[in-house]
């Protein structure tokens, strides 16, 4: 399909919305569709593995993560939400190896970012490794209320538009 910014904005507003609804499957398709016509919005990208992951196709979400990981020059926020979507990905699928090493991989773009440290936290919780969950979940609380008291500037990674990758209704921040 040619490039056409106009019908991948269409297809992604329209599975935006689809996500504010809950309403995976039909979301990944217009985010599919978005993605496909206009594949330089990053954040399209990003509401797609969220649909993805929502609709319970996780291996999915991680390649097309990982397709957008490879390139450089992505900015760093959007890397990190990359990073933690697919280790929430990896979560799902078991593979809590990756799961952490992308966890990992966010926190080291975004040190003091709130939703890395939670979905790490979440990932040590689920693993059985109770007491390092809860002192990354203190971490984290402490992290956003820095951030909402007015710290350096927003710690939290988001991917634009008012989409679920910005914390919109479908967002997976907490949930690894």
């Amino acid at each position: 399909m040619a490039r056409d910014p106009l019908k991948g904005r269409k297809h992604a507003i329209r599975g935006r919305e689809l996500l504010r609804r809950y309403r995976y499957r039909e979301a990944a398709e217009a985010l599919a569709a978005a993605v496909e016509a206009d594949p330089q919005r990053l954040a399209d990208h990003l509401n797609l593995a969220v649909a993805l992951i929502g609709a319970g196709e996780p291996r999915q979400a991680i390649t097309a993560l990982s397709a957008i990981l490879e390139p450089l020059g992505i900015p760093e926020d959007l890397r990190a939400a990359a990073f933690r979507l697919r280790a929430d990905a990896w979560a799902r699928t078991g593979d809590f190896e990756s799961a952490e090493a992308d966890c990992r991989a966010a926190l080291a773009l975004r040190p003091a970012d709130s939703d890395c440290l939670n979905a790490l936290a979440a990932l040590r919780c689920k693993q059985g490794r109770l007491k390092e969950g809860l002192a990354l979940f203190v971490a984290a609380a402490r992290a956003e209320r820095q951030r909402t008291a007015g710290g350096a500037g927003s710690a939290r990674s988001g991917a634009g538009e008012g989409g679920a990758a910005e914390g919109g209704a479908g967002s997976t921040s907490s949930d690894p």
